[in-house]
């Protein structure tokens, strides 16, 4: 089991290598076509992994969910979705983190991939999940990393 110490360095480590990109990551022009068709759903991650960029988006309607997807030079993705959380948020949790001031949940689902996720209150007063999902393995890429993409999504105003 890891020390307090060690995690928190593995936090400061993850969170110092990322790269900001508070407005950027997704196009401003693309930003407003998420809020046209998301409406509700309208967040975005604004920070990502160092070396990952925005690679396209898509919105289902049923179950309603937005997706933004983010991919590096190896061929990884992360994809951010904002979806309507049923249920206590903390449900199926293995880990929790605090990172950015937000307590984040994370786990690795039954297909093997990683998934963090937050919930916050939406602007029609349901709650929100905001979770970010990447299919490589833990010890190939930190939970916090992945965390990260959870907790540092933003609504679109």
């Amino acid at each position: 089991m890891r020390s307090h110490a060690a995690t928190a360095a593995l936090v400061a480590l993850v969170c110092a290598s990322t790269a900001t990109a508070s407005r950027t990551l997704v196009p401003a022009s693309m930003q407003q076509d998420i809020v046209r068709r998301a409406r509700t759903l309208a967040y975005v991650p604004t920070r990502a992994p160092t070396g990952f960029r925005f690679a396209g988006w898509s919105y289902t309607p049923k179950p309603a969910a937005l997706h933004v997807s983010l991919r590096n030079r190896a061929g990884w993705g992360v994809v951010f979705t904002a979806s309507r959380q049923v249920g206590p948020c903390a449900t199926d949790k293995a880990k929790t983190f605090q990172l950015s001031g937000n307590r984040v949940y994370w786990r690795q689902r039954d297909d093997g991939r990683q998934e963090a996720w937050r919930c916050v209150r939406g602007t029609d007063g349901r709650p929100v999940r905001l979770s970010a999902t990447i299919s490589v393995a833990p010890n190939r890429f930190a939970p916090a990393g992945v965390g990260l993409v959870a907790t540092a999504a933003r609504r679109i105003p």
